[in-house]
């Protein structure tokens, strides 16, 4: 409903039988890179306005491509692990696997020798430099799979780096925030409006200013876009670029039910 294209991982280990695939914040890092060919191709995605969001795992996977240089504008982290070994001491079964999965000492490569490294180089607290965008992290104090530490943890050191960041806690809530959906999705959406990228050129167009269509694809335009021309008195919202070009070429051939 805001507009956004939704594209998420496949992350290798996530199918039945493939469980040893698994690094856990190792190699399967790279399958989220791997989705931006995916996302260029796409004929209608803005590739200067790429945002992320990452859930328990997730958002330690977001902290560490963040920190490899994952091309987005800003990030949201809900209920991400950030100490992994302080974390993992109340949960030893990740450590041990179970029927679910492996677990580390399995996944992990000289898991006896190096265990350390491997619990640093997943745990952003060490090293909330490397985060180089916008950050929203959120948590629900009564979180029992992640405790609320591990957001209160990121906060301090990024606070200690100078990193943008802003830290939202709900007082009763699950891991995934359900209870407070609404008021998460909102502040999710307004935190990718702050950081969004206008280029240039579309800075002086007009803004949309209520729901619309497209004239040539027919798509919903959501208020908001810059994607936009004024023919006639009246300004028309478009998808892309492309659909905004191909209109300009003759305006009277289309049509629009929003003026």
């Amino acid at each position: 409903k805001a507009g956004y294209i939704v594209i998420a991982s496949n992350l290798r280990g996530s199918e039945k039988g493939k469980e040893h695939l698994d690094e856990f914040g190792g190699a399967d890092v790279n399958d989220i890179f791997n989705l931006f060919p995916v996302i260029e191709s796409l004929p209608n995605a803005d590739v200067n306005n790429i945002f992320m969001i990452g859930l328990s795992r997730g958002g330690m996977m977001t902290y560490i491509a963040l920190k490899q240089g994952l091309p987005v504008r800003a990030a949201v982290v809900i209920a991400g692990p950030t100490d992994l070994a302080s974390d993992t001491l109340r949960r030893p079964e990740f450590v041990n696997g179970g029927a679910w999965w492996p677990g580390y000492k399995k996944v992990w490569k000289n898991y006896s020798t190096q265990y350390s490294e491997h619990y640093r180089k997943r745990s952003a607290v060490y090293w909330a430099d490397s985060i180089h965008v916008p950050v929203m992290i959120m948590h629900s104090r009564k979180d029992q799979k992640v405790l609320v530490r591990e957001a209160i943890k990121m906060d301090s050191a990024l606070t200690a780096h100078n990193k943008p960041h802003e830290l939202v806690i709900y007082e009763n809530d699950g891991h995934s925030l359900p209870m407070n959906r609404a008021d998460r999705n909102a502040r999710i959406n307004n935190f990718f409006k702050e950081h969004y990228f206008v280029p240039k050129e579309t800075r002086d167009r007009p803004v949309l200013k209520h729901k619309s269509q497209d004239p040539v694809c027919h798509m919903t335009v959501l208020p908001g876009t810059t994607i936009t021309t004024v023919y006639k008195g009246k300004v028309y919202g478009f998808c892309s670029e492309d659909c905004r070009n191909t209109y300009l070429k003759n305006p009277k051939a289309y049509k629009s039910k929003r003026r």
